[in-house]
């Protein structure tokens, strides 16, 4: 599914008839579904010179999902958190440029996993050292992706193409002893992501392994080395 979005500044609008005297730039949004996946890639396209001075990426409203979070492979907040109605951030850019993922969690094991990819198009590259990379906001209102911070100005020119990607995993736990198995389809294939919080060991059958951190891997199970782990693999 793609939508078009078409854009004005605000120094483009007039504020009291609310009529627009231009589009500045064009959003395209291409949303990709396949079963409890879906891939999101943004691509903004200018029409006139402009300039962003804060941007939210992906977001969530957390509705029910209000039992825990975590951050995958975020070396500041490694723990799994217990949510409350208070703000909660992932760990800051200078110390968790790695972090990828957040997931949170609901009380009958259902979880929403919400990832960037941080090394295509604008990344991270606009967000301040010091400045967390997404977060809860208070009173159980909304996750968000930082993507422009205040004072990381993107600056955008006619003629330029600005994008950003990641998605959406809608799952159940089944794990046993790890934090949460999430199984989910990806390029026609089925897959898991394993997670601990705690040293554990998960028994999972697997064909091959996409992605290891802070994992020992052996046949048909999966040990964590320290409680900032996680493991994507293709399933059987």
């Amino acid at each position: 599914m793609i939508t078009k979005n078409y854009v004005t500044n605000l120094a483009n609008i007039n504020l009291e008839t609310g009529e627009r005297l231009r589009n500045d730039y064009i959003e395209t949004v291409t949303y990709s579904f396949e079963r409890n996946h879906m891939k999101v890639e943004v691509k903004l396209e200018p029409l006139e010179d402009f300039y962003i001075g804060w941007y939210m990426g992906l977001q969530h409203t957390r509705d029910n999902y209000r039992k825990d979070v975590y951050f995958t492979y975020d070396n500041e907040k490694s723990s799994l958190i217990q949510q409350t109605s208070s703000r909660i951030d992932s760990g800051t850019k200078n110390n968790s440029r790695n972090m990828n993922r957040i997931t949170f969690r609901d009380f009958n094991d259902n979880s929403v996993h919400i990832y960037i990819d941080k090394d295509y198009g604008i990344g991270y590259n606009y967000i301040g050292k010091n400045d967390p990379i997404c977060y809860l906001r208070e009173s159980y209102i909304k996750a968000y992706y930082h993507l422009v911070k205040n004072g990381n100005n993107l600056i955008v020119h006619k003629g330029q193409k600005v994008k950003y990607r990641g998605g959406y995993i809608f799952t159940k736990n089944n794990a046993e002893n790890s934090t949460n198995v999430s199984v989910f389809w990806e390029d026609g294939k089925k897959k898991a992501y394993v997670d601990f919080r705690s040293i554990a060991t998960e028994n999972i059958n697997y064909l091959e392994v996409e992605e290891s951190i802070n994992c020992s891997l052996g046949e048909g199970a999966i040990t964590s080395t320290t409680n900032n782990v996680y493991a994507k693999v293709i399933l059987n």
